[in-house]
């Protein structure tokens, strides 16, 4: 099958795969953009970016162990992750070099 760009995958469920993976990278680029413009406002809101990491954290990082040692063990690089991508928003860590001009005009 051919996908957006020409690109050629081998089987339609790794086209639906491709797809869903630009889902969720929207969606992820979409969030820290939003919580780092809520950090540049921490002076009235209270919420830097540390403090955005501890709340989000646990949500946006998971592992595929959701019992309670596993997440107190790696609490500390779930937050460490989410405040990295906030602090780092502008750098653009979630880069777009994968994902095809043909997806971007449909979603904007």
């Amino acid at each position: 099958d051919s996908g957006p760009r020409g690109l050629e995958f081998e089987t339609p469920d790794l086209y639906h795969q491709w797809y869903r993976y630009n889902y969720y990278y929207h969606t992820l680029k979409f969030l820290v953009s939003h919580l780092k413009m809520v950090a540049d406002h921490s002076e009235k809101n209270k919420m830097e970016p540390r403090n955005l990491a501890l709340v989000f954290g646990p949500t946006l990082v998971r592992t595929s162990e959701d019992n309670m040692t596993d997440m107190v063990t790696h609490m500390p690089d779930r937050y460490k992750i989410v405040e990295t991508l906030i602090l780092h928003e502008n750098l653009d860590l979630l880069s777009d070099c994968c994902v095809p001009s043909e997806y971007h005009r449909q979603v904007q």
